[in-house]
């Protein structure tokens, strides 16, 4: 921002450049100390010459006489043989460390907002498909489990919602079955309330060739039927046995007059 400056010094300590100075180039600098006494020219060439470094030392600034804290780097450029430095005010660094950390705390702050405001969104998305779930899935699940609980208590009284049919995917698939069980319970249910109440002039109905329960009662219908047409059979034959049996007694009663 031209602010600041480079340098550069040969080996023997004669600047060959100092930016912004040009009543310095030319002259030897191996003495240069500073406020304490330190020789800064020959302490940076050293650095330089083991590969570079950093030197802490107090100088003024330009214009005026009172030395503040500075940390200098140097590195050597070796085609020219050149002790390449510069410097900066520790004051400077600490102002644009602060500044730095004030940007980075404001970095922070609003990446510290940016994530509650994420997490109160996630946690309101969650909200909202936990009710969905919860009405989409679990109260369907819920109701067809309560009306299988009745169906295990003998009561076939089930009824199913049919908003639960309008939801689609494996809901509406359930739903579906769940009917269908419940018209099959109900079938059997009239065949043998039939049965129970002698009524054998409707067959039993297998609706698949799996179905076993249809089948052993289409062969208990059929055993039973069979087995009450003996029985009036017997009974008729009876009845004809005891009128022939009461017309004899008549005959004899009659000889017997």
């Amino acid at each position: 921002n031209g602010k600041e400056y480079f340098w550069a010094d040969d080996l023997q300590g004669n600047n060959v450049v100092l930016y912004g100075r040009k009543d310095v180039e030319g002259s030897n600098r191996n003495n240069l100390r500073d406020a304490k006494g330190q020789y800064i020219i020959q302490e940076l060439r050293q650095l330089a010459l083991r590969g570079g470094g950093y030197l802490d030392y107090y100088f003024p600034r330009l214009g005026e006489t009172n030395p503040l804290p500075k940390r200098g780097y140097s590195k050597l450029f070796e085609p020219y043989g050149w002790v390449l430095g510069t410097g900066l005010y520790v004051d400077d660094i600490e102002a644009a460390i602060a500044k730095a950390s004030l940007h980075v705390q404001e970095h922070i702050r609003n990446l510290i907002f940016q994530i509650v405001d994420f997490v109160l969104v996630i946690g309101l998305v969650i909200v909202i498909v936990r009710r969905l779930i919860h009405k989409e899935i679990s109260l369907p699940l819920e109701g067809m489990a309560n009306e299988a609980l009745k169906i295990g208590d003998g009561d076939f009284e089930v009824h199913l919602d049919e908003k639960w049919k309008k939801l689609g995917g494996e809901i509406e698939k359930l739903a579906d079955a769940f009917e269908k069980l419940y018209r099959y319970i109900s079938l059997r249910e009239q065949e043998i309330m039939q049965m129970a109440n002698a009524d054998f002039s409707q067959s039993v109905q297998v609706v698949s060739e799996r179905d076993r329960l249809g089948k052993s009662l289409q062969k208990l219908s059929e055993n039973i039927g069979r087995l009450v047409g003996e029985v009036r059979n017997t009974v008729e034959q009876f009845n004809l046995g005891a009128e022939q049996l009461s017309r004899a007694s008549q005959t004899l009663s009659q000889g017997a007059n």
